[in-house]
């Protein structure tokens, strides 16, 4: 249940450009029953190395518009508030609106006990500031996510405030859209990821709420497996496969070392099944055990 950040960032983005709308409902910036056109803005802000996580247009009906920033975070840096100090003074150059810039930390843990309510940025005698909003998941009831009943928005729904009941409404959907199961376990991992028992209790529901088989299906694992074959046939050899299980490895379970022995297997046969097996396996321990006898 490790920590990668790239990984909950790309999340983050992909949620972001899925319902821009709903993301700004959920959180609280823009509540839902207002009527509002939301427009998301280019991540590269033309000005490297800024890259942002998610910029927002918002347009509504006789106010001024205004510029949303997000920035997703999985822990917190002192360098990370002087960074969203210049993100925001530079949109609001550029837009020449004004820019209100929000925090999303995805756990307690990720989130500073003492938030800085300011980002301050200084070069000589030029000093930019931004003010900080800062949003906590776990602390808004999950139903603003589920009473939505939107595909793309229910996975986000862990890392919410969650009762067992909400929970399993949630796992349930998962199984009418599976492709989504593989985004929920990621968030989950992140959820509880200084909880082993309930993390384990979140996987559990999962396996008696979701067959292997159906998650073995979903458009996730399928592009996995997918390029696996595609890598194997372009190649000739075993190592597009061998290449293809170290990117699963690394991709569900970032924290884990990929281990050399799998550069050591050359029957096709033996890494299209560890493919098929690494990407449903339920934990890091789990792909190992199977890479371990499989390989031998």
């Amino acid at each position: 249940m490790g920590d990668n950040p790239k990984s909950y960032d790309q999340a983050f983005k992909a949620l972001s450009d899925a319902d821009p709308r709903g993301l700004l409902g959920i959180f609280g910036v823009l509540p839902l029953g207002v009527k509002a056109e939301v427009e998301a803005l280019p991540r590269d802000l033309s000005m490297r190395p800024l890259v942002i996580d998610s910029g927002y247009l918002v347009r509504r009906p006789l106010r001024r518009p205004y510029i949303v920033l997000f920035e997703a975070i999985t822990s917190w840096k002192a360098e990370i508030a002087e960074r969203l100090a210049w993100y925001g003074a530079f949109l609001g150059h550029k837009y020449e609106l004004p820019v209100h810039v929000h925090v999303v930390p995805f756990t307690r843990e990720s989130c500073p006990r003492r938030p800085p309510i300011r980002g301050r940025a200084r070069r000589g005698s030029v000093t930019v500031e931004a003010r900080l909003n800062w949003i906590k998941p776990w602390e808004i009831d999950g139903c603003v996510v589920l009473d939505l009943r939107s595909k793309e928005l229910d996975p986000w729904a862990v890392l919410f405030r969650l009762s067992e009941a909400q929970l399993d409404e949630t796992v349930t959907r998962l199984h009418k859209h599976i492709e989504s199961a593989p985004l929920f376990r990621i968030l989950g991992g992140m959820r509880y990821r200084k909880n082993r028992a309930q993390w384990e209790a979140l996987l559990e529901r999962m396996d008696r709420m979701i067959r292997p088989e159906l998650l073995r299906e979903s458009l996730a694992v399928q592009e996995w497996l997918e390029e696996g074959r595609a890598e194997g046939l372009a190649e000739g050899l075993a190592e597009g496969l061998q290449d293809s299980l170290a990117a699963i490895l690394s991709a569900r379970f970032p924290d884990l070392t990929v281990p050399p022995s799998i550069r050591l297997i050359s029957d096709k046969t033996v890494l299209n099944t560890l493919i098929r097996k690494v990407a449903v396996a339920r934990s890091a321990d789990a792909a190992m055990r199977v890479i371990e006898r499989l390989s031998k």
